[in-house]
């Protein structure tokens, strides 16, 4: 097994070439299969399991943000990949890994917008938004369109917070998690003039079916040429996040504390109440509605 970051430095960004057009390989160096892991806690119920593995000699292991692995893949850096589930949208002759997600049936945790004022005043306003995950970001323009009315002025910032010049932020990943526990808002109510919400629980109750952000997923053309290889670390991957979410489960919460400061139950509510792992076909439906959305909306 070759992992390109060590374990001990989980929340180091790989890095990747800048070449653009790149034809895909059907495999790295020494015939590995390249496979890009997000490297947010909130896969670490597989990617602490994946990397402790002795069976993954034939695997070389990238880690990075959700927007990084996606450019990483479309310049044919990597065989197999987690990647947002936009993107995965937005690009055909792709295989979906089965089994597995990063999904919500209600609350997610990690995707939340915060506003100064109700989500109905924001329309002349500047919402700051991350360029880490493209799903979370179309989403939110998703919802405004069709429970609102209006998409508002959307800006990328390093780090999207209210200020000034912003009167809404969508945060996502670990720093949403810790953004949260300052906010004096809850469970989407109004504290003032505050607003918190949730993207998965308001996604779940416009249209009760679970919101799939991620999917790992390989070019059929790699699949096609490593079937039996290819079949195998799907197997695995779902392998590694049962153990992850039971055997593992202390190791993986521990972890996640140490990275963020968050507690050991609040960090449990997060990995066995809100995010879900599944990928049945509920949650096929929630990601074809998504795309029905995206491209009604000419998102996609």
């Amino acid at each position: 097994m070759s992992i390109q970051e060590p374990f001990s430095h989980l929340t180091s960004v790989g890095k990747f070439s800048q070449c653009s057009s790149v034809k895909p390989a059907e495999t790295g160096k020494n015939g590995l299969i390249r496979f890009g892991q997000i490297n947010f806690i909130n896969v670490l119920p597989l990617t602490m399991p994946l990397l402790a593995s002795q069976d993954h000699s034939q695997v070389e292991f990238v880690l990075d943000t959700p927007s990084a692995l996606n450019k990483s893949f479309e310049e044919g850096n990597l065989d197999v990949s987690a990647m947002s589930s936009f993107y995965f949208l937005q690009n055909g002759n792709l295989e979906l890994v089965p089994l597995i997600s990063i999904a919500s049936k209600g609350a997610v945790g990690s995707v939340l917008f915060f506003a100064d004022r109700p989500l109905a005043l924001l329309q002349r306003c500047k919402i700051a938004i991350t360029s880490a995950s493209a799903t979370s970001v179309n989403l939110l323009k998703v919802l405004f369109a069709e429970k609102i009315g209006f998409i508002p002025e959307f800006v990328i910032c390093d780090e999207p917070e209210i200020n000034a010049e912003f009167a809404g932020a969508l945060v996502i990943g670990d720093r949403a998690l810790a953004f949260d526990q300052n906010w004096d808002a809850r469970s989407g109510d109004s504290v003032g003039n505050s607003v918190r919400v949730d993207l998965g629980v308001w996604w779940f109750e416009a249209f009760s079916l679970p919101m799939v952000f991620g999917v790992w997923a390989a070019r059929k053309q790699f699949v096609e040429s490593n079937r039996v290889r290819f079949e195998k670390l799907c197997s695995d991957l779902r392998d590694c996040f049962d153990v992850g979410l039971s055997a593992q489960f202390a190791a993986v919460v521990a972890e996640a504390s140490r990275r963020t400061g968050l507690s050991s139950q609040r960090l449990s509510v997060y990995y066995r109440q809100e995010l879900n792992f599944d990928l049945t076909a509920e949650h096929l439906k929630g990601l074809e509605l998504y795309r029905t959305l995206c491209l009604k909306h000419r998102l996609l």
